[in-house]
């Protein structure tokens, strides 16, 4: 089981909204259902086009971030979803595949998610999954020793 980190809006602007509804979200509306896309070249193509103003380096990590919330998580990885502005994160695990909701424009991209704990402040967490959470990335993979039985613990969920 892998260990996620999904951001809620670059300001933290669909964390409500993720934490009340089960899920984890990604905006990127212009790419349409990331379903449509079979592999990680094709999305990357589609930034190309549509985000213009972005650098090759910017292209490939949205790709690389988007490809990953759509394939590479899977059901049962554990997902956290820090707070903009607040040390403190909720901790959930995947129950689902990728969704394409354009009801929620723009964060329209979700992944279904049964919460564990709402809200954990990071004084419970270990400095090292800390110091991850401090990446700016969207998506990304905390790969610390033991880091999931370690955020389970710290949350009080059975392993």
């Amino acid at each position: 089981m892998a260990v996620w980190v999904v951001r809620a809006g670059d300001k933290g602007q669909y964390e409500e909204l993720a934490r009340d509804q089960g899920l984890v979200v990604i905006d990127w509306e212009d790419l349409g259902s990331l379903s449509d896309y079979s592999t990680r070249d094709e999305l990357k193509a589609r930034c190309e086009e549509v985000y213009t103003d972005k650098n090759a380096h910017q292209i490939a990590n949205n790709a690389g971030q988007i490809w990953a919330f759509a394939n590479l998580i899977h059901k049962g990885d554990l997902v956290l979803l820090p707070f903009k502005g607040q040390a403190a994160t909720a901790i959930g695990h995947i129950t689902g595949d990728y969704q394409f909701q354009p009801n929620l424009y723009p964060a329209c991209h979700t992944r279904p998610v049964k919460w564990l704990t709402r809200y954990l402040q990071y004084a419970n967490l270990d400095a090292d999954i800390c110091t991850s959470l401090g990446s700016k990335l969207t998506v990304f993979q905390i790969k610390r020793e033991r880091a999931e039985e370690r955020i389970l613990a710290a949350c009080g969920a059975n392993q």
